[in-house]
């Protein structure tokens, strides 16, 4: 009988431990679900280089507030892929390849092919991160987004883009609101942006 009280005892605190645990892990990152677009038409331009630059103020991506209700955020999104077929989880990534991740499947779905390293006289696209912010205020999550993307041909060649926007939605229970707002704004401002203008701006 004692030894049964004993085993009780421990399998009880075995799971408090792994529910701990879990639920750090599932706050250690933030989702973010992006849906390409229906592609119009594919292009048929050389291989671009991606690049990424961070010119953001303020560095931080959660509020005071916001990261009260992300106490293990680790800096770290998990980026998955939705629409019409199975959402996909492509995997976990920092704000610099999350936004390049995001572009070169974009780029991709309308042909045009990201190349590892960057080569003499190569196309590059450059996005420059301005704000990329999430905050909880009057249990609203509120979601903001900004940034440049550069179409750089050569040196006195480049075409620029200008993307902003802010969304807000109720917070209820739990995070699955601010991951949603998050998801929807990244959506829109990366498909927002006009690929096939850029390059004909340029010359390509």
């Amino acid at each position: 009988m004692k030894l049964l009280q004993i085993v009780v005892k421990f399998t009880g605190t075995l799971i408090l431990a792994v529910g701990l645990l879990s639920g750090c892990a599932s706050t250690a990152y933030i989702n973010v679900n992006y849906q390409l677009p229906a592609a119009p038409g594919r292009l048929t331009i050389p291989k671009v280089f991606l690049d990424y630059k961070d010119a953001r103020a303020e560095k931080a991506f959660l509020s005071p507030s916001a990261q009260a209700e992300f106490k293990y955020f680790t800096g770290i999104f998990s980026l998955t892929l939705t629409g019409p077929q199975q959402d996909n989880l492509v995997g976990s990534f920092d704000d610099a390849s999350l936004f390049k991740e995001a572009f070169k499947r974009r780029l991709n779905s309308i042909g045009v092919e990201v190349a590892p390293v960057r080569a003499d006289n190569q196309p590059v696209m450059e996005i420059v991160l301005k704000d990329f912010f999430l905050d909880l205020k009057d249990r609203k999550w509120i979601a903001r987004i900004h940034f440049e993307t550069h179409l750089i041909r050569e040196p006195g060649r480049t075409a620029i883009q200008t993307v902003s926007g802010a969304a807000e939605r109720l917070k209820t229970v739990g995070r699955r609101e601010a991951e949603i707002v998050l998801g929807e704004i990244f959506t829109d401002a990366v498909n927002n942006v006009k690929i096939s203008e850029l390059f004909q701006k340029v010359g390509l």
